[in-house]
């Protein structure tokens, strides 16, 4: 029997988020008769999955460190990651992160003892726009550049922000599709009227929908008051949260603020996300900086359209239903571009060829034979 290739996968939790979103969708369709998956997490306190990845047959190593200091950290997290690779005797190492100092533990390990490296960036990260900042980041890309053998990116921004110029110019770069079941999320007449009767929302409703965690980068401060500004505008019309996070209290506080708690629906974190996108008639998605979100994705296959910060990369509009607008527009114009969009679903035969590109068999597919081609 031929021996399966085994492959540490690196990711800072097993909470609920697009890096692990991304890991556990290939670990559930990587053919396992071929491939073996385990995990490091740098963080124990998110383990969402955890469960599910025991179960699978695979193991989970945690490599937290309590070093203050980052460059001891990275340090301290290398050496327990080398100390699992001389252990264990893996193939591939797999380093997914949104930031330099969360794939480079994994990538410098993966080099000392002599396996192949692969960093994968998730996200571009908040830049500090200072002449340090620019520096450090210049030397971080030429050390990913120089340690790895394949070096992904969910998206050309993702990929800008943590690998050189010349590195993406070359074949050791590929960006990878946030690729989702694509069938779970196809619009469903049936799933909209029971996910509307769950909150209450008439038929005659306008919801524009959010799904994220409630965080700072996601910026939904900002959507309250757009959606402050929509209801002059069309005052049927609700807001529909899916998500937690720190800000959670504070943008609660926000509304009551506003005395619009009875537009605003809060459903916290959900398992059925696929389903509550049918009750939205519209995305609304303000972030301050992203990679390639998963929920654009997921959104756009359901035929939503989506009102998005010009601060995402592009290559997110993968059908037409995208409008990106400037973080420095007015909350009016935000407002004004969601009213515009009432009515705009599209349908299947507009999604298509989306539906082709971001199918997460065809995606994992493709991951399988880069992986195959690295051990040639």
């Amino acid at each position: 029997m031929e021996e399966k290739i085994k492959i540490l996968v690196t990711l800072g939790s097993l909470g609920i988020g697009g890096n692990e979103m991304f890991a556990m969708n290939l670990f559930r369709h990587i053919n396992k008769a071929k491939f073996h998956m385990d995990f490091v997490v740098y963080d124990n306190n998110r383990l969402d999955y955890f469960d599910e990845v025991i179960k699978g047959g695979s193991k989970v190593f945690f490599c937290e460190s309590n070093k203050k200091n980052k460059i001891r950290q990275l340090i301290d997290q290398k050496h327990k990651v080398l100390h699992i690779l001389n252990q264990e005797k893996y193939d591939i190492i797999h380093c997914n992160s949104c930031s330099f100092f969360g794939m480079l533990p994994g990538v410098l390990a993966g080099r000392k003892a002599g396996i192949k490296v692969i960093s994968h960036s998730h996200n571009v990260g908040r830049a500090q726009n200072n002449w340090l900042d620019k520096i450090l980041r210049g030397a971080l890309k030429k050390v990913l550049c120089n340690q790895v053998d394949y070096g992904f990116s969910c998206s050309d921004f993702a990929g800008n922000s943590k690998y050189t110029e010349s590195f993406i110019k070359s074949n050791r770069y590929m960006v990878i599709n946030n690729a989702i079941e694509t069938k779970d999320y196809i619009f469903d007449e049936t799933k909209r009227k029971s996910a509307r009767s769950e909150f209450g929302i008439q038929d005659d409703e306008f919801v524009i929908g959010h799904v994220g965690r409630f965080e700072e980068q996601k910026n939904q401060i900002f959507l309250i008051d757009i959606f402050y500004e929509l209801i002059k505008m069309h005052p049927k019309s609700r807001l529909l949260f899916i998500g937690t996070g720190s800000l959670f209290e504070k943008c609660k506080e926000k509304v009551k603020k506003l005395e619009i708690e009875q537009r605003v629906i809060f459903a916290g974190q959900r398992d059925d996300v696929s389903k509550l996108y049918n009750a939205m008639d519209c995305l609304a998605f303000p972030s301050l900086f992203e990679g390639f979100p998963f929920v654009l994705v997921e959104a756009q296959i359901n035929g939503l359209k989506c009102i998005v910060s010009d601060r995402i990369s592009k290559s997110v509009k993968i059908t037409r239903g995208v409008c990106f607008l400037n973080l420095d527009d007015t909350k009016q114009t935000w407002a004004e571009h969601i009213r515009d969009s009432i009515n705009s679903r599209m349908g299947e035969e507009d999604l298509s060829n989306a539906i082709k590109l971001y199918d997460l068999d065809n995606s994992t597919r493709y991951i399988e034979k880069l992986y195959l081609r690295l051990l040639r």
